[in-house]
């Protein structure tokens, strides 16, 4: 689902069914329908807020959802002198799945949500860690990682973390502007033969 326009949010306002509720539908987060995406820039086993906090509103929005309609977007750290750094020198991870296992068995057993654990899905970006910042940063375009058919409801946390820096390799081939006016040069050669 592409984002509404302002007209189109307002249109919506305006037109709702049930005239007490103050809340225009569009941001009605409890259609379980819905697909969310929280997204962050730390992840268990650091205990940091921005780790802790986008954990316990994921497990708690999968709750009378369908399984899947609820993804945590987190980093992965594939050095293992970062994880140590991060994680402490007794857990390293070698793959985003051992880190989601281990999650996912912290929440069954330390938070007692095994239900919400199950339904909760993950979705890991590659990431590094900055000492400078004291923060870990995406080394991909997390944007690129969604679905644009399951793009509905995305929840920045701490977005500001999440803009700091770009370290995104810049993309292969033409640039979008590249191709607008190849298409453009396209349509102008298909006029003077068409005239």
């Amino acid at each position: 689902m592409l984002c509404s326009t302002p007209q189109e949010t307002l249109k919506q306002v305006e037109t709702k069914d049930d005239e007490s509720s103050p809340m225009a539908p569009i941001t009605d987060l409890k259609d379980p329908e819905r697909h969310l995406w929280i997204v962050t820039t730390a992840a268990l086993p650091w205990r940091t807020g921005t780790s802790v906090n986008p954990l316990a509103r994921a497990l708690y929005l999968t709750r009378g959802r369908t399984p899947g309609k609820v993804t945590l977007v987190i980093p992965f750290l594939s050095n293992p002198q970062e994880q140590a750094k991060v994680y402490g020198k007794d857990l390293s991870f070698e793959s985003p799945e051992q880190q989601e296992t281990w999650i996912r068995d912290y929440c069954k057993e330390r938070i007692q949500c095994e239900d919400e654990a199950t339904n909760l899905q993950f979705l890991f970006y590659q990431a590094t860690y900055n000492p400078s910042f004291g923060s870990i940063f995406s080394t991909q375009d997390i944007c690129s990682l969604i679905p644009s058919d399951k793009a509905d409801v995305c929840i920045l946390e701490e977005p500001e973390h999440i803009n700091w820096m770009r370290v995104v390799d810049p993309p292969a081939g033409p640039s979008r502007q590249e191709n607008d006016e190849k298409e453009e040069n396209e349509d102008l050669t298909q006029l003077q033969i068409a005239e």
